[in-house]
């Protein structure tokens, strides 16, 4: 989940960066601005102010996974527990999650030039991977 709200931090960067070139927002302006956004500003009032559609009103569901995949992130680095507003989060949990954070990806990338965007692929991943998680018995 970490690693996923990363991907889509600096997707995100990219992505508006995009924006901005393209709506002529000056170089120097931008540098700066984009030093003091947070990842949701990213998904929500960038989009808007130029001219697109902020996430929660384009697809309502996938901002709400954003939101409890910045939530169990934050939860998780601060204090030690994943936990969305559903609650604990657990490995089916945790992949739904990533899920989301792929579709926010997608999504971003609808802004980046072909070139930047992620190579596209043509089947899943299907190794499994080997998880410790370890937190307070429940």
């Amino acid at each position: 989940m970490v690693l996923g709200l990363a991907a889509v931090e600096t997707c995100g960067t990219a992505s508006c960066a995009a924006l901005a070139t393209k709506h002529g927002v000056p170089e120097g302006m931008w540098s700066w601005l984009g030093g003091q956004l947070r990842v949701g500003d990213y998904l929500q009032a960038i989009p808007q102010s130029l001219g697109g559609q902020r996430l929660s009103d384009a697809d309502p569901a996938l901002y709400k996974g954003f939101d409890n995949l910045r939530k169990a992130r934050n939860s998780f680095c601060h204090e030690g527990l994943a936990c969305d507003h559903r609650g604990t989060v657990d490995l089916d949990r945790a992949a739904e999650l990533l899920t989301f954070a792929e579709r926010l990806l997608d999504k971003l990338e609808e802004n980046l030039p072909a070139d930047q965007r992620r190579p596209a692929t043509t089947a899943r991943d299907e190794s499994k991977t080997s998880l410790s998680v370890w937190g307070p018995p429940t």
